[in-house]
């Protein structure tokens, strides 16, 4: 187990634990220490390797860990844990065999999903399921640049970040990344110094890139990057031709993708040759091995196309199961084998996949249904908003729509003008009917994701 964001000692640790053929897993060192003490004594760790951000935290919670780690290793000195380097100083085989796998469908990984609305689920994959993601991935990259640099943004313990470094190894190409969460003028530095060729990153992360290079007069030379990747959350269509025009300048498009940990990669973007025929805001199309209907939300009944519903998958590269939760295990799949996602979507006549919000996410204002990610990319389209999220307060018709709102360094927005701006671009249940909150932050995972039970408390608060 690594408690750590991505840093270089960390992904040995985890690179070794596959190596020997023992279950590896990740966690999110920001998590409340309740959250990392109840994770930790259900996985049971034999070697937990900690990070500087980390090794307090877990000297802290320590007396609660009941099945303790044989070996508490950290990268800095701190009583009761080795050191990383006097672990490599002492090592007398310079190569050891790796271990044969002789059951592909072993619990190769314990992968825990962002957490966003409380304690992250823990799914374990196989060796089999962790290689078929591998190539869905390795698709995209088959045009690129003989030269390819990859740049990971993406933090170990999300499945992305955890992919896109077995898949740097893969492709035997150099990798730049970070042992905490960057800034975005850390990642437009990074990107103009060190010259990658391809990154992937989150709505979030790249909006703040674009504002950051905006308000420097696009100082930061970015055009080594030839493919550019969003994940996590949908983005869009007006924040990506936003986006596209200010930041990229229209050189490269902005590929989203779609994928769950529980299936692998979803929906991808096609071969260079065909991606004008990709709509813009759309996550692409079925990848290999790949199966999706769409569910109405009413009725239960398969729909067709442009008809917004559940997405459900059947994959190749399905998961093993939920750790410890045999209930939810049985309820994530229909009768016939299809896996809930839990997202809301639909499909084009032409086979092109979107993405609207998750099922839980969603808000209800008089009957309709409010995906709160249409209301916050009007928000962040707004000139003088840094970030934005969007939550509700309760009210006789449902949810009444609170944004809260970061506003960038020098800039002052009159709150009535900014719920206007908003209810100018919104359908009539969409409105910002709970007014708008300015905040410092906006409460974030790691992986940049939105941090939606904290949002409600944020709004509670005031």
């Amino acid at each position: 187990m690594t408690i750590d964001y991505g840093s270089y000692e960390g992904q040995v640790v985890l690179l070794a634990g596959i190596l020997v053929g023992a279950t590896v897993t990740a966690l999110d060192y920001n998590l409340r220490k309740k959250h990392l003490l109840k994770l930790i004594n259900e996985s049971k760790p034999e070697v937990m390797f900690c990070s500087d951000y980390s090794t307090k935290t877990i000297a802290d919670i320590l007396y609660d860990i009941v099945h303790k780690p044989a070996f508490k290793i950290s990268k800095s000195v701190y009583d009761g844990f080795t050191t990383y380097s006097s672990i490599i100083a002492s090592s007398t085989n310079l190569f050891v065999q790796p271990s044969k796998s002789v059951n592909k469908n072993r619990p190769c990984a314990l992968i825990y999903s962002s957490g966003t609305t409380g304690v992250p689920k823990g799914i374990y994959l196989s060796e089999d399921a962790i290689k078929y993601a591998l190539t869905s991935f390795k698709t995209l990259l088959l045009e690129e640049p003989v030269e390819n640099r990859f740049m990971i943004t993406s933090p170990i313990f999300w499945y992305t970040g955890f992919l896109l470094l077995m898949l740097s190894i893969h492709f035997g190409k150099p990798r730049l990344f970070f042992s905490s969460r960057p800034s975005a003028e850390q990642i437009l530095c990074s990107i103009e110094k060190f010259k990658p060729t391809f990154t992937m990153t989150g709505v979030s992360a790249i909006n703040e890139m674009m504002c950051c290079q905006m308000a420097n007069g696009h100082k930061y030379n970015i055009e080594s990057l030839t493919s550019l990747m969003i994940g996590g959350s949908p983005m869009r269509p007006e924040l990506q031709e936003t986006i596209t025009e200010n930041l990229l300048h229209g050189r490269i498009p902005i590929k989203q993708g779609y994928g769950i940990t529980e299936q692998g990669v979803v929906a991808v973007w096609p071969m260079q040759s065909d991606i004008n025929t990709v709509k813009t805001g759309s996550v692409g199309r079925p990848a290999a091995g790949i199966r999706i209907k769409i569910v109405s939300l009413e009725t239960g009944e398969c729909v067709g196309p442009n008809v917004k519903g559940e997405i459900y998958v059947k994959s190749v590269s399905n998961m093993i199961g939920y750790a410890y939760d045999m209930k939810k295990n049985v309820l994530s799949y229909d009768e016939h084998g299809w896996f809930k996602t839990g997202d809301v979507g639909y499909y084009t006549n032409d086979c092109c996949l979107f993405i609207v919000g998750r099922i839980k996410e969603l808000m209800i204002y008089k009957g309709l249904r409010i995906a709160p990610t249409d209301v916050e990319t009007v928000l962040l389209n707004h000139p003088d908003v840094l970030d934005a999220g969007v939550s509700s307060k309760d009210c006789l018709y449902g949810d009444l729509l609170v944004g809260l709102v970061k506003v960038k360094p020098g800039q002052h927005i009159e709150p009535v003008r900014l719920v206007s701006y908003v209810n100018e671009r919104v359908e009539d249940h969409e409105k910002l009917r709970g007014g708008v909150l300015f905040v410092n932050e906006i409460p974030r995972t790691l992986a940049g994701k939105l941090k939606r039970d904290e949002l409600k408390m944020l709004i509670e608060s005031t």
